[in-house]
């Protein structure tokens, strides 16, 4: 029996194999031959693997490219480990044999940390993969390291018991003409070609607040643009339809949400409520929180922080690492939409606060199946982001043995459905209820199956009281102001503001290139967008006239996002079917919106 086909042939009678799970593990760089296993894996095999990258810091921008390239070329889930930049700093400084040594070990310790985590008994490595044999964390204890600078680094022999572990031949020179034909190779021109379209693609223009049709004043004109352009200016674009609140700008279809005697919503209430909370003593409530779960012996993370590479993600690990000292582990689940600018802030924050980062990275065509879905499921395009963020965070919480999640804005912030004196605290089906819906077993049809769903399964509440996994959101425990805070993120840790669709400040979801059709799904489904969001929370705070906030809303909800172009093609929508399943999932007095 062939190499290959003995491969194949071992996943398939292993006791362990099943249709849910992964076949098999296989580290990916952006190497040639790492990219040719990933070919010979899916294509060749038809195997489903769950690619791993250690981020030794050496790649080049080809390499990650190639990488990233081969991620959708072959359609496949991945996981990738970053380790904070001054450690791999400091091996650069002991010389190239430890910090080869150093990469090695990372490499095999998270991809077998990695088959563990995910129960697959069956790893796939380069041939050229060299086993460090002069591996003694003792040593570097010695070179200044401690016991939680080595944690992904803590490889050891007996790491892959109980795993099978296999090494694929390079590749048959007749097969390079096809693989140059998907990966051109060495060629960095057509690195700066892709960039290039992407940003063409995407419409990504930085430090400009116009809306879509400023920026394109000849294109065609929806019928909600057409209404906005006649609205009497400072009165609410749907005035007549619907009720809103007396002190802000929000319409009584936003979820829950409700009026008191004033004519005032829950966040206007909460808003008030906030000038009146002893932050002081909250904040001391705070730090027992931490120090409760702060590590004792210094080996492992204190906590998981969630980030997106946002403004408030950003804000998370400063308050965090240089407040109160904490040695967190980053996590994302990516929605596979990020933009550039997102991608430069992420890596940034990483950097500047000086953690290790986890992030899991879902297939793309699941994504474009679920983005369908998730139309007709809950009115919106996101549901695998909503469901990701939630799901995720977990999983690396049990996994990684680190108990306590720390979020940033509370919900009590914004939203109808609590205040600061009744906030929802978290769960593990927090993110299932706040956003989400749908749990990812419910997603399952003949085009989704349980293994396509699977990085969005929430894990067990067993589990997840076994290790005691809890959450907090720093907004119930400190004053949260994302204006000020987006302002010192900005000027003081290098954090970058962007364009963003139906916005009018820069700084709301800037890593997605996909926010607008989010918030213009919500002006077609409930009548209000993210300029009356934003609006609202700049009214609270005094900072425009409740008119003036209306104009501001008006101007930017009703503008169809340049992305809506993209969610149609990937989904198979037409831009008539798109509007008439928002509208059938309308209610109340939503069903009086034209």
């Amino acid at each position: 029996m062939g190499h290959l086909a003995q491969l194949k042939d071992r996943i398939l009678r292993s006791p362990h194999h099943s249709a849910t799970a992964y076949d098999c593990i296989l580290h990916l760089t952006g190497s040639r031959a790492s990219l040719f296993q990933l070919h010979l894996l899916v294509r060749s095999l038809g195997l489903k693997p769950l690619t791993v990258t250690f981020n030794h810091g050496a790649m080049s921008d080809l390499e990650r490219y190639h990488l990233d390239r081969a991620l959708e070329v072959y359609d496949v889930d991945h996981i990738q480990f970053n380790p904070r930049k001054s450690i791999l700093n400091r091996f650069r400084k002991e010389g190239p044999e430890v910090f080869a040594n150093a990469a090695q070990a990372g490499m095999l310790d998270f991809t077998f940390r990695c088959a563990r985590m995910y129960g697959v008994p069956i790893v796939v490595l380069d041939t050229g993969t060299v086993w460090p044999s002069k591996i003694n964390p003792v040593t570097w204890l010695g070179l200044g390291f401690d016991h939680l600078d080595l944690r992904p680094y803590r490889f050891d022999l007996g790491s892959h018991e109980n795993l099978e572990i296999f090494s694929l031949t390079e590749e048959p020179s007749d097969a390079r003409n096809f693989f140059e034909s998907e990966f051109p190779w060495a060629d960095e021109a057509a690195l700066t070609r892709r960039k290039t379209h992407d940003e063409k693609k995407w419409h990504e223009i930085e430090g400009r607040r116009k809306t879509t049709s400023e920026r394109n004043p000849n294109r065609f004109r929806t019928q909600y643009e057409e209404l906005a352009a006649k609205a009497t200016p400072g009165v609410a674009l749907f005035a007549k339809e619907l009720r809103y609140c007396a002190r802000c700008c929000m319409p009584e279809t936003a979820e829950a949400l409700a009026f008191d005697e004033l004519g005032m919503c829950q966040p206007c209430r909460s808003s008030e409520q906030k000038m009146h909370i002893n932050w002081v003593e909250r904040e001391q409530k705070l730090r027992k929180i931490l120090a409760d779960h702060r590590s004792t012996d210094g080996a492992n993370y204190d906590l998981v922080v969630p980030i997106s590479g946002g403004k408030d993600s950003t804000f998370q690990l400063y308050v965090l690492t240089q407040n109160y000292g904490l040695r967190p582990l980053a996590v994302t689940f990516s929605h596979n939409w990020y933009t550039e600018v997102g991608k430069k802030n992420l890596t940034n924050s990483c950097d500047q606060f000086d953690v290790d980062h986890v992030i899991f990275t879902p297939r793309r065509k699941v994504i474009n199946l679920l983005a369908r879905k998730s139309l007709y499921m809950i009115g919106d395009s996101c549901w695998h982001c909503h469901s990701g963020v939630g799901s995720f965070p977990l999983f690396a919480a049990a996994k990684f043995e680190v108990p306590l999640l720390v979020w940033g804005e509370s919900v009590s912030e914004r939203d109808g459905r609590a205040t600061y004196e009744k906030p929802i605290l978290f769960d593990r089906d927090y993110f299932t209820k706040i956003s989400a819906r749908f749990y990812a077993e419910q997603m399952v049809d003949e085009e989704l199956s349980l293994f396509d769903v699977k990085p969005y399964t929430l894990p067990s509440h067993e589990e997840l009281t076994a290790k005691a996994v809890r959450g907090i959101h720093l907004g119930d425990y400190i004053f949260w102001d994302d204006e000020r805070q987006t302002e010192f993120v900005r000027d003081y840790w290098g954090w970058l503001e962007s364009d963003v669709e139906g916005a009018y400040k820069g700084f709301k979801s800037v890593e997605c290139r996909m926010a607008g059709v989010h918030d213009y799904s919500k002006f077609v489904k409930r009548g209000f967008g993210r300029g009356t969001d934003q609006a609202s929370l700049d009214v609270r705070a005094g900072l425009m006239t409740r008119e003036e906030g209306f104009e501001i809303a008006r101007r930017y909800d009703s503008e169809r996002p340049d992305a809506l172009d993209f969610y149609l093609e990937i989904t198979g929508y037409n831009e008539e079917e798109f509007e008439r399943i928002l509208k059938e999932k309308r209610d109340g007095k939503a069903k009086n919106l034209p």
